[in-house]
């Protein structure tokens, strides 16, 4: 039996505008990087890019923020417009089930695994990947996020950092 998941605030991330943080997510087959408009725009950066490494799956889409309180997690901790990172996922345990048929499946993959979930207004981003590192970017279009997001996403492959303000890693 699996001890109750809880979601653990990661207080770090730039605050996200609460009315329209327009997310955008860019992915490949290991990575995804998530944008969104910041709050307050602190030392005139306007967005974040949050790149999340060895990625196993992600999802953009419901809940709102009207409907986050129907969220099988919901009362573990998560909270409107935070990034938390949760302990004993469900998730990442029915990803380790369904890998397990694999004839060289290893547990210790999953073990190395987080799950993290971002609560935003019209929609919820989760993730579960081994690592995370985020930065704030001057960029504010669609067009001039997404031309950052894929920056960071050759940068990552090359194995440098991009050349906008990196922030935190691997919370």
């Amino acid at each position: 039996m699996l001890e109750e998941p809880v979601a653990i605030e990661i207080t770090e991330f730039p605050l996200m505008d609460t009315g329209a943080p327009c997310p955008l997510v860019l992915a490949d087959e290991h990575r995804v990087v998530l944008s969104y408009l910041l709050r307050d725009f602190p030392d005139d950066k306007l967005s974040a890019i949050v790149s999340f490494e060895s990625v196993r799956t992600h999802s953009l889409g419901s809940p709102s923020d009207e409907t986050q309180h129907g969220h099988p997690l919901w009362g573990k901790g998560l909270k409107h417009y935070g990034v938390f990172k949760i302990e004993r996922s469900p998730l990442i345990h029915e990803l380790q089930r369904i890998d397990s048929v694999h004839p060289h499946h290893r547990t210790d993959v999953f073990q190395q695994l987080n799950h993290y979930i971002v609560m935003m207004h019209d929609s919820t981003f989760e993730c579960v990947a081994r690592s995370f590192h985020f930065a704030t970017s001057d960029a504010y279009s669609d067009q001039d996020r997404a031309a950052r997001m894929i920056e960071g996403l050759k940068a990552n492959r090359a194995g440098f950092v991009p050349a906008y303000k990196k922030v935190r890693a691997n919370v």
